[in-house]
């Protein structure tokens, strides 16, 4: 049973840096006990506000080394004294946490740089002087999927790509000093036309929509729980995607139920990227649809002020296993069982007890010696 939080003593050490890979260092022994023995919770996601500490906690022990190997002795003498004294409840943080830059973007999660592009060929929206949003495309193509399943579908490609227009949001921080200015850009839209000899010319215009998750504050290893302010972090994505032909009927192909996947303060890649688009978004079984295929694929809704590149570092689409990857796989397991199975095969081989002699009878196999 737990002790009322009330009547423990409350001690917070507080240490100036900290991250999540000092924790799995295997060269702290006290700490690591510590959390086998007791009820630990973790939240890797710090940030330090003063106030909080000085209202909540009655002991506050600052930390006087920079990493937590160097600071176990000290934290393992206030956690024995103070265990002789009544229950105690302990929480090690710090005043800012290694893995967040002063952007507050988790650096752990950068999958890859900036990929190569032509920086002539970025389409800058809603203007080249100040823009709100970059993208990138060495080609898009259009295919067109009909009503019956043995129609040949229509494919066409785009080099040729220009900017229509961008609504665009200016945000700043009011909490972080430190933090970067930011455009945002809500929608662009640019008009694309293909190599034929026939040409035709499509508006594409993409949507984005940004929502938070919340995360915890402080990391904390007690016997009881403790409530604390939590914080929040952005993420955005492309929200819907709608293309219509210039001059043709007024068919408009979309698709409005994308969501945010890809983390604030990076922009998104991928070599090659499918999306599926339905006449009004009416998605019907059987028929006609529309795919757009961006190839070597890069876009960025927000621009920072100070940013030393045209795009922040992305995350990549790439997955870990591929189809072929799969194949491979299960070509090599094929063939490793076959090599087993021979393998076993010649060890079974054995050689006879008897041989022939002449001056004796001959052998007759399958007698039974009398």
């Amino acid at each position: 049973m737990y002790t009322d939080p009330k009547q423990a003593k409350k001690v917070a050490f507080i240490q100036k840096d900290i991250n999540v890979e000092q924790f799995s260092q295997s060269n702290l022994p006290f700490l690591s006990k510590l959390f086998e023995e007791n009820d630990a919770m973790f939240f890797p996601y710090s940030t330090y506000e003063s106030q909080f500490f000085d209202s909540k906690f009655d002991t506050i022990v600052p930390l006087p080394e920079d990493t937590l190997e160097q600071n176990e002795p000290i934290i393992q003498s206030y956690v024995e004294r103070f265990n002789q004294t009544g229950p105690t409840i302990f929480m090690l943080t710090g005043e800012q946490n290694t893995v967040f830059d002063e952007l507050n973007e988790p650096k752990i999660r950068v999958r890859r740089a900036t990929t190569n592009v032509d920086a002539t060929k970025v389409l800058k929206f809603p203007n080249d002087v100040e823009p709100c949003a970059f993208m990138y495309a060495s080609k898009i193509n259009l295919i067109s999927h009909g009503d019956e399943k043995d129609q040949k579908p229509e494919k066409y490609e785009f080099t040729d790509f220009k900017v229509s227009n961008g609504v665009c949001q200016n945000v700043s921080s009011d909490k972080n000093e430190k933090a970067k200015t930011e455009t945002r850009a809500e929608s662009i839209e640019f008009t694309m036309t293909n190599n034929d000899t026939v040409k035709r010319i499509f508006s594409v215009k993409m949507s984005f929509n940004r929502h938070r998750t919340y995360v915890s504050l402080s990391i904390l290893f007690v016997k009881f729980l403790i409530f604390h302010e939590f914080n929040h972090r952005l993420w955005w994505g492309i929200k819907s995607i709608e293309i219509s032909e210039n001059g043709g009927d007024a068919t408009i192909w979309s698709n409005h139920n994308l969501t945010a996947s890809n983390e604030d303060g990076f922009s998104f890649s991928c070599s090659k990227k499918t999306y599926r688009l339905a006449i009004n978004n009416l998605f019907v079984p059987g028929k006609k649809y529309m795919e757009i295929v961006f190839n070597r694929f890069q876009i960025q809704p927000f621009v920072r002020t100070k940013s030393v590149n045209m795009f922040e570092k992305s995350f990549d689409c790439a997955v870990w296993f591929t189809l072929p990857i799969i194949s491979s796989l299960l070509v090599s397991l094929l063939l490793i069982l076959i090599l087993y199975c021979g393998i076993r095969a010649v060890m079974s081989i054995s050689t006879p007890d008897r041989f022939e002699n002449p001056k004796s009878k001959g052998l007759i196999l399958g007698a039974v010696d009398e």
